[in-house]
């Protein structure tokens, strides 16, 4: 009797040990959420570099590095016990941590700025140090005159390039104005279409326009000087509210990141693109 006790003790527990890991498969896997955005302070300047903080419930949950007052893919950490907690900001300047303001933010597994509704996260700091594109006072003498011209002399100006972004296929590393970024993945070419694919709003972003993400219709929608609507896995694309057919349809990867044709919104917003072929570097150029 004492024997036929332990063999149902020890069917019991498989039985509940057997339940508890098919609930855990039926779990979906939690991931980090990533968030883009821009830094600036209470005034509307933007922050030229520093360290952008994520915590929850205090404890840090992610960190990245930013530049010119903007920043991709800061990865946040979580689990389950997480789920729609607050997430909260700081921003390391010179070595000095500075609270930062944002939009109210709850962390969700996955969450991915731009996508599925999920907001850009920007920060606003009380902060008064360098930004970018602050002017440093020129040192002049008492006879000379800002920008005096000689007689019979004439300058001539080339005007400034204003956004210059180098990807290479095949690999994550990129850059903007030559600040360093890291892409979550990289570009690559749509062997069907023989077409090059890049991240759609880490371009879009650099080059200016702002990038809608419609979820119930799956539609991006890209605004600059022109207005372009692309759906997911759709060749057919809206300029304008003009129709016209791409010959690669936008993808969305298993980071959750969409990806388009490389010239088609690049050149619809006015840059001008060159492919190296010897170290298959693109530079977008506007």
């Amino acid at each position: 009797m004492r024997k036929t006790y332990m063999i149902l003790a020890m069917l019991i527990c498989v039985f509940l040990l057997s339940g508890t890991a098919y609930a855990t498969e039926d779990l979906p896997p939690i991931v980090p959420a990533f968030y883009d955005g821009t830094v600036k302070n209470t005034e509307g300047n933007t922050i030229k570099s520093g360290t952008i903080k994520a915590f929850i419930e205090n404890e840090l949950k992610g960190e990245l590095e930013f530049t010119n007052g903007s920043y991709t893919t800061l990865i946040v950490e979580g689990d389950p016990t997480t789920m729609n907690k607050s997430v909260t900001f700081k921003v390391t300047i010179d070595g000095k941590d500075y609270a930062a303001e944002s939009n109210s933010l709850l962390w969700v597994s996955g969450a991915i700025s731009g996508e599925n509704g999920v907001p850009n996260v920007n920060l606003i700091v009380d902060y008064s140090g360098p930004l970018v594109d602050e002017e440093q006072p020129s040192e002049q003498t008492n006879n000379e005159q800002p920008n005096s011209e000689q007689p019979g002399e004439q300058q001539n100006e080339t005007p400034a390039t204003s956004k210059v972004i180098n990807l290479t296929i095949g690999k994550v590393e990129a850059s903007v104005n030559d600040s360093p970024y890291t892409l979550d993945c990289e570009p690559y070419v749509n062997n069907e279409a023989q077409r090059t694919m890049v991240p759609l709003r880490f371009v879009s972003e650099a080059l200016g326009a702002q990038v809608d993400w419609l979820a119930e219709t799956r539609q991006i929608v890209i605004k600059d000087t022109k207005t372009i609507t692309l759906g997911i896995g759709s060749l057919d694309a809206l300029i304008d509210g003009e129709k016209t057919v791409m010959d690669s349809a936008p993808e969305v990867m298993s980071t959750g990141r969409t990806f388009v044709p490389l010239r088609f919104v690049s050149e619809t917003l006015g840059a001008q693109v060159d492919y190296d072929g010897p170290t298959k570097g693109i530079t977008i150029t506007r």
